[in-house]
């Protein structure tokens, strides 16, 4: 989290970060970091990827055994909290 603070001091503007979702224990270390590092370090944005395969333009072993599908991501997983 530090080096998205960096980026955003050096920058003058949001960074943020794309995942793909197939666990949800980092999201607690993520939370659990900003909190000490501070909201200056906090992501202004993250994008939410699913694996469904996009585009197609992955190959097939990622579009199907990476992720989860867009159903079981969203589902009583993710909120939106303002600051």
């Amino acid at each position: 989290m530090a080096f998205v603070g960096h980026v955003r001091q050096v920058t003058g503007k949001p960074v943020g970060f794309k995942v793909v979702i197939g666990a949800y224990g980092w999201l607690n270390n993520m939370c659990e970091e900003i909190q000490y590092c501070g909201i200056e370090c906090a992501p202004g944005f993250i994008t939410i990827d699913r694996c469904d395969g996009g585009a197609g333009a992955a190959p097939m072993p990622l579009m199907d055994d990476v992720g989860l599908t867009m159903k079981e991501m969203m589902q009583d997983k993710l909120f939106v909290v303002r600051v």
